[in-house]
């Protein structure tokens, strides 16, 4: 009997049932539908970007072979042609700082053995110690209340 009926009658039932279990799903699938929006987008996004890259790829191709040059829009480097410039001296990297055109005064200057003589190094243990917080705080009874 099915293949007495026509098949784009066939072909228009299953779409209805297709349809019809579809709607039925729809309130568990609804809340995911946004999510599954914006996935097709950037994923049709990705694909449309893909072929534009392939199609500026062959046009290049094309235009290479009209015009006969090597290869078009190669980077080029210039590393043997001019030897790089020495890095400056003091400073960080190639830039000098400017602390590094003050003159050094040979009095402030820490290079020296005796940056800190003995005797200059005051006696800590004539000074009156101050107390602390908790030296002065009564001791706690061994009771709670």
């Amino acid at each position: 009997m099915a293949r007495e009926i026509p098949e784009p009658v066939r072909a228009v039932a299953g779409l209805a049932a297709t349809l019809l279990d579809e709607a039925r799903k729809l309130p568990t699938t609804l809340p995911a539908l946004p999510v599954r929006a914006i996935g097709l987008a950037m994923q049709t996004t990705l694909k449309l970007q893909q072929e534009y890259s392939g199609l500026v790829a062959r046009g290049d191709e094309v235009l290479t072979g009209l015009r006969g040059d090597a290869e078009p829009g190669l980077a080029t480097f210039d590393d043997e042609d001019a030897p790089a410039p020495a890095p400056a001296e003091g400073g960080l990297g190639s830039r000098a700082s400017a602390f590094d055109r003050v003159p050094v005064d040979a009095e402030d200057s820490f290079d020296t053995d005796d940056a800190y003589p003995a005797d200059a190094v005051e006696d800590v243990e004539d000074e009156p110690q101050t107390p602390c917080w908790w030296s002065t705080r009564p001791p706690r009874s061994a009771t709670t209340t």
